[in-house]
């Protein structure tokens, strides 16, 4: 009967330290798949949706920059302009007194 209690005894605790591992490594497991989930969700390709909404947030920045370089560019060019037509007249007003000369 004591070989029997003492067995009982032993097997107990033994049951009782594998259920804490268990716990222990299942509380490890419960964190490190809520990890993997949120990496998940970083890693995994977007839907449809989430692409078209995406797009569409980011479509007025890009509508504003495009308009910003227009206007920029044709200031630009307008000032180009500006420069090419001084320069030839002040090529042209050069000539016209250099042949009044001769």
């Amino acid at each position: 009967m004591k070989l029997a209690y003492l067995m009982h005894n032993r097997m107990t605790l033994i049951y009782q330290s594998l259920s804490s591992q268990q716990q222990h490594y299942s509380q490890h497991a419960n964190t490190n798949e809520e990890q993997d989930q949120q990496l998940d969700k970083e890693k995994r390709p977007k839907t449809l949706l989430e692409r078209i909404s995406q797009e569409e947030d980011d479509a007025p920045v890009s509508k504003q920059l495009k308009a910003a370089a227009e206007s920029e560019l044709k200031v630009d060019y307008e000032e180009w302009k500006k420069k090419i037509l001084e320069n030839a007249a002040k090529t042209k007003k050069e000539e016209f007194s250099t042949n009044k000369t001769f």
